[in-house]
């Protein structure tokens, strides 16, 4: 690259942040819908539940770069997308396959309302 195409224009940072504004959106959503559910329903401590949020975003800050580095890195016969990013795709199909497609059974009960 040359040093004037490693500048990005303005419009195109501001365009990317807007669409990285929906991921904060969503994280702050499940943060507090995750910190609700363990406080609420598990009776967990807020500050505990608060606690173990901040360690796994603190964790994430760290881990995501080191992943997109080494990612960056890797070069296959296949391109830049690694076999690895693609495997975990194919196991996490197989609970959608195995419920998708058995035959479900007759409810059990007599009464019409089952």
């Amino acid at each position: 690259m040359t040093e004037a195409s490693d500048k990005l224009p303005l419009p195109t940072k501001i365009l990317y942040g807007f669409g990285a504004s929906a991921y904060g959106i969503k994280d702050n959503g499940f943060s507090v819908f995750l910190l609700y559910y363990y406080n609420q329903v598990v009776g967990m401590r807020a500050d505990v539940v608060s606690l173990a949020i901040a360690i796994a975003l603190f964790v994430d800050a760290f881990i995501d770069p080191l992943i997109g580095q080494m990612t960056d890195r890797t070069r296959t016969p296949i391109g830049v997308v690694t076999r690895g990013s693609m495997a975990p795709l194919f196991p996490s199909r197989l609970p959608g396959c195995y419920y998708g497609t058995r035959r479900r059974p007759a409810p059990r009960c007599n009464s019409s309302i089952c």
